[in-house]
């Protein structure tokens, strides 16, 4: 709920996005028939309780200096070493600070990193990566059983399409559309501010999938800083096209997958810069374009 309580939650999160796929994860898994681990109970707990662990947890391939970003490898990996039950990964994934393909990344990854993801090869009968770029750095590792299978949250329809999105639209029935973007990383090549202003000259909406302005500005307007339109401005690259679609209402920010997916669905068409918050679109038959510039993604296709 965005209430008072949760304000110091909702602002630190990074990437709503990751509720997406971890929801996909867990209903094509366990359904309502599981639980998350929190990092404080033990591998003697989990093997005692549970019956499998399925590993959702994206991005950890990353080199020095982004490997210091607070993620506890050692407990982590110490927790997959004890486990006696069945343990699969599904979606491991690259955490880079350039967009541009490394052949050499695997060289860069501190033995931290490398004893992690090796622990994970050993305990997964396959490990399910995001791209063909992240399968590539494990096989480089020396890891084999590696099979690049994309995001879960492409499969929550099945082996199908979605059938409206089998049916062809007239270009003119493209009325409602969302852009779905974000700069929480403060990237110098991020588009946000093209993106924010064609959303704005086309009345298009615009779906945020990080903390800061915008959720603040929706849910919590008492609690806006001066900080943060001086911090945001240099996110977006400048207010003017934000405070358009302010004003006309076309700001959209979700921490709820079901609200989400309910908004997408009554869209004509989505596109964007971050898969998850197209897939929603996708999974409720609304035809979605990905451009691709990820890292994570690399040379794979979506």
């Amino acid at each position: 709920p965005k209430t008072e309580e949760y304000f110091d939650y909702h602002n630190s999160l990074i990437n709503t996005g990751d509720i997406v796929y971890a929801t996909a994860v867990t209903l094509l898994t366990a359904g309502n028939n599981h639980a998350a681990w929190n990092f404080s109970a033990s591998a003697e707990v989990v093997n005692d309780a549970f019956s499998n662990v399925v590993w959702a947890i994206p991005c950890r391939i990353a080199p020095p200096p982004l490997d210091q970003d607070a993620f506890p490898y050692e407990i982590a990996t110490r927790f997959i070493e004890d486990l006696e039950i069945p343990f699969t990964s599904v979606t491991e994934s690259i955490q880079s600070s350039t967009y541009d393909y490394d052949p050499d990344l695997h060289r860069r990854l501190s033995p931290m990193v490398v004893r992690y993801l090796k622990t994970i090869a050993e305990k997964s009968r396959v490990v399910g990566t995001r791209g063909d770029y992240t399968a590539e750095v494990l096989t480089k590792l020396g890891i084999r059983n590696v099979e690049p299978i994309g995001c879960p949250s492409l499969y929550m329809n099945g082996t199908s399409l979605h059938p409206l999105l089998l049916q062809k639209r007239p270009f003119a029935d493209i009325r409602k559309v969302a852009l779905v973007y974000s700069n929480y990383q403060f990237s110098g090549a991020s588009l946000i501010s093209e993106a924010l202003a064609l959303a704005a000259s086309h009345n298009y909406y615009f779906v945020e999938q990080t903390s800061g302005l915008i959720p603040t500005l929706l849910y919590y307007p008492h609690k806006l800083t001066a900080e943060d339109f001086l911090t945001d401005g240099l996110r977006y690259g400048g207010l003017t096209s934000l405070r358009a679609l302010y004003h006309a209402n076309k700001l959209r920010y979700f921490t709820n997958v079901g609200n989400w997916k309910e908004f997408l669905s009554r869209m004509d068409f989505a596109f964007g810069g971050r898969i998850h918050g197209l897939t929603p679109a996708l999974q409720s038959g609304v035809p979605a374009h990905f451009i691709a510039h990820d890292s994570q993604i690399g040379r794979a296709h979506v």
